[in-house]
C-alpha cells in the first residue's frame, strides 16, 4: 500500500504545534537567518516596484479617475453604494464597485490626479496580501507534513507572487486595484478562518468578503475556496463527501452556509444596483470554448512570462475545431486527473488546493462572456494559488533529499533564479507603463493585428504632433476593424489639425455612425464642430453626452463655454449649477454661474416694467 495514502482514521493537524516547534527550532539554529531573508523579499519587492508609483493613468482609468466628477468630492461616498453610476463616466463600464469609487475618492481628495496617491495604496495592500500568503503557506505545510524548511518554502511562494512579471501588469494598472485589493480580502479571510478557529462562529472572517466584493465581485467565489480547504485539510478522510456519508456533508455545509449565503446575497445585490447600461460585450458560446485555452495561457505565464501584453488583442475562439479549444481541454483534462490521482493523498494537500485555488478564482472571468477573451489582469487572483502549490511541491522534494546537499544547493539556486528573474522582468514591465506611448508602443509590437493597439498608438503620436506615425496607425487599425469609432474619431482630429476640414468630418461622420451613443465620440465631434463655428450642433451633442453621462467633466466644461459665447444665461446658469452640485467650489462652474446671474439680472433691468 502506499504510504502516502491516507488511512480511514488519519487526519490532518491544525499545524499549531508543529509551527511554533519549527519557528522554535529555526531560531535555535540560524537566529537571524529567516528575518533576514524576510526584510530581502520585501526591500526586493519595494526596489522593483520603485520605478512604477509615477506611472500615467491608462485604459479605464480615464473614465473611473480622470473624467469622473463623482470622485471628486468625498460627500459623494454615501451614494457609491446606492448605484454603480457613479463608477464611471462611460454608462456600459457602470458596475457596482463602491468601496474602489471609495478609494479613487480618497486618493483625489489627498492627491487631485497625481498618480503618487493612486499607486500608493494599490502597492501597501500588495504587500500586505504578500504577508498572508506566508501565514497561510505556512500553516497548511505544517498541517500537510511538519518540516523546518516550511517557514522559508512559505516565504518562497510569498516572494514569488510578490515578485512574480505576471502580476506586474495587475499592480501598474491603477483600475486593477479592484482585483488586487479583492485578492487582499479574500486571503484576510481565509487567514482569520485557519488561525481563529475558535471563533468562526462569531463569524468575522465573513467582513472582508462583504469589503473584498465590494471591491470587484470575484471575492464571491470564497464559499468554493473554502470547501477545498476544509476538505483537503479539517475534514478527516472518511468524512470526506466523496466518501458518500451524510454527516460529512451535513458538517460540510454547515460550516459553508454563512459564506454561502452572504455571497449569494452580495451577487443579487451587485446585480440589483448595476444599471442595465452596462454590457459585458461577449458573445457566450465564443466566449466560453475558449476559457480553456485562456486557463493555459495564464497558467504558463505564471511559469514564463513572456510576451505579456497590456491588449493581447487575443479574439474568442470561433469554433469548437480549433486546435486552441483542444489544447485547453487537454490541459484541463490533466489538471483532474492530477487532482484525482492526489486529492486523499495527505503529503500533497496544498499543491492540491493551490491548483484549485487557481481554477476556482477563475470561474467569475470564465463563466461571465467579457468583450475581451482574455486578458492577463484576470489572473492576479489565481496566480496565489500557484504560489503556493509550487513552493510545496519545492518544499517536498527538499524533505525528500534529506541530508543530500546537492539538490539543496540546486533547490536554493532554482528559487534565487526565479526570484531574481521574476524582479528584473517585472522592474522591465514598469518601464512600459511608463505612459500612453510606451505602453501601446508595446502593444504593437506583441500584436501587429491588435486594432485597440494600433489606434491607441496612433493616438499618443497624434498627441506628440507625429502626424504621418500617426495616420499609419490609425488606418492600419481601421483596415483590422472597420467599425471601430474611436479610429475614425481619432482620424478626424488628425485631418483638423493637418487643416483637412472635408476629411476631417467625413471620419467624424463615420464616427458617429459606429458610435452614436458613446460619450468620448459625441465631445470628440462636439469639440471640432465647436472649432468650426457650429455650436447649434455641438450644443446639441453635448448635451446628449450629458445626458448619457452626467458626470462626463468635459462635455459640461465645454457646452458651458459654448453657452457663455452665445449668452444663452438660462442654459448656462442651469448646467453651472448642476456642474457644482457634482463639483462644488469648481472655480469654472462658479464663474459661469455668475456670469448667468450677471447675464440675466443686465437683461431683466432693460425690460419693461409689467403693468
Amino acid at each position: 500500500m502506499n504510504p502516502d495514502k491516507i488511512k480511514a482514521n488519519e487526519s490532518f493537524s491544525d499545524g499549531t504545534n508543529s509551527g511554533k516547534e519549527s519557528v522554535k527550532r529555526m531560531k535555535q539554529t540560524a537566529p537571524y537567518l529567516f528575518p533576514l531573508l524576510v526584510l530581502l523579499v520585501f526591500t526586493a519587492t519595494i526596489v522593483t516596484y520603485s520605478n512604477h508609483f509615477c506611472n500615467s493613468f491608462h485604459f479605464d482609468d480615464d473614465h473611473c479617475i480622470v473624467n469622473n466628477a463623482w470622485i471628486r468630492n468625498l460627500h459623494f461616498i454615501p451614494q457609491y453604494f446606492k448605484t454603480a453610476t457613479t463608477f464611471s463616466s462611460l454608462p456600459m463600464n457602470q458596475t457596482y464597485r463602491p468601496m474602489l469609487t471609495v478609494l479613487y475618492a480618497l486618493s483625489y481628495h489627498f492627491g487631485g490626479l497625481d498618480v503618487f496617491y493612486y499607486h500608493l495604496p494599490v502597492f501597501i495592500f500588495f504587500l500586505l496580501t504578500g504577508t498572508l500568503i506566508f501565514l497561510v503557506a505556512f500553516k497548511l505545510f505544517n498541517m500537510s507534513s511538519p518540516s523546518d524548511a516550511n517557514p522559508y518554502f512559505a516565504l518562497f511562494a510569498c516572494g514569488w507572487y510578490l515578485l512574480a512579471a505576471a502580476n506586474s501588469d495587475t499592480i501598474n494598472y491603477i483600475s486593477s486595484s479592484s482585483d488586487s485589493i479583492s485578492t487582499f480580502f479574500v486571503w484576510f479571510a481565509l487567514t482569520l478562518f485557519i488561525y481563529f478557529p475558535e471563533r468562526r462562529k462569531w463569524m468575522l472572517y465573513l467582513i472582508p468578503i462583504v469589503i473584498g466584493a465590494l471591491f470587484k465581485q470575484t471575492a464571491i467565489v470564497f464559499p468554493a475556496i473554502l470547501g477545498a480547504y476544509l476538505v483537503l485539510f479539517e475534514m478527516q478522510p472518511n468524512h470526506i463527501p466523496a466518501a458518500g456519508t451524510n454527516h460529512s456533508i451535513l458538517k460540510l455545509f454547515r460550516l459553508l452556509f454563512p459564506s454561502l449565503m452572504l455571497c449569494i446575497i452580495l451577487y443579487l445585490l451587485q446585480k440589483e444596483l448595476t444599471p442595465p447600461a452596462f454590457v459585458t460585450g461577449g458573445i457566450p458560446f465564443y466566449y466560453y470554448i475558449t476559457q480553456p485555452f485562456a486557463a493555459l495561457i495564464y497558467f504558463l505565464t505564471f511559469y514564463i512570462p513572456v510576451g505579456i501584453s497590456a491588449d493581447s488583442g487575443w479574439d474568442a475562439l470561433t469554433s469548437m475545431h480549433d486546435s486552441r479549444f483542444w489544447a485547453g481541454v487537454i490541459f484541463l483534462g490533466m489538471i483532474s486527473v492530477l487532482f484525482i490521482i492526489y486529492f486523499r493523498r495527505k503529503k500533497y494537500a496544498p499543491a492540491i488546493f493551490g491548483l484549485a485555488f487557481f481554477f476556482i478564482a477563475l470561474l467569475p472571468t470564465s463563466l461571465v462572456p467579457l468583450a475581451e477573451a482574455t486578458n492577463d489582469h484576470r489572473a492576479f487572483f489565481p496566480n496565489t494559488g500557484l504560489a503556493i502549490a509550487s513552493s510545496w511541491l519545492l518544499c517536498l522534494g527538499w524533505q525528500k533529499s534529506g541530508d543530500g546537499k546537492v539538490y539543496k544547493v540546486a533547490a536554493i539556486c532554482f528559487t534565487a533564479l526565479i526570484l531574481s528573474c521574476n524582479a528584473f522582468a517585472t522592474y522591465y514591465r514598469n518601464k512600459v507603463w511608463k505612459n500612453e506611448e510606451s505602453l501601446w508602443y508595446d502593444v504593437t509590437l506583441k500584436s501587429p493585428d491588435n486594432a485597440r493597439g494600433l489606434m491607441n498608438y496612433g493616438r499618443t503620436q497624434l498627441i506628440n504632433g507625429n502626424y504621418a506615425a500617426a495616420e499609419e496607425y490609425l488606418l492600419r487599425a481601421a483596415k483590422m476593424a472597420p467599425c471601430y469609432s474611436y479610429v475614425y474619431a481619432n482620424l478626424g482630429v488628425l485631418k483638423e489639425r493637418e487643416h483637412q476640414d472635408t476629411l476631417a468630418e467625413n471620419y467624424f461622420q463615420r464616427a458617429m455612425l459606429y458610435g452614436s451613443n458613446i460619450p468620448v465620440i459625441l465631445y470628440t465631434y462636439a469639440v471640432f464642430l465647436h472649432s468650426k463655428g457650429d455650436n447649434g450642433k455641438a450644443i446639441e451633442l453635448l448635451r446628449k453626452c450629458i445626458n448619457t453621462s452626467p458626470a462626463d467633466i468635459n462635455s459640461r466644461r465645454l457646452a458651458m463655454r459654448i453657452y457663455l459665447s452665445q449668452k444663452d444665461w438660462i442654459h448656462l446658469g442651469k448646467l453651472a449649477q448642476e456642474t457644482l452640485v457634482l463639483l462644488p467650489g469648481d472655480s469654472e462652474a462658479e464663474q459661469d454661474l455668475a456670469a448667468a446671474r450677471k447675464g440675466q439680472g443686465q437683461q431683466n433691468s432693460g425690460a419693461p416694467l409689467m403693468q
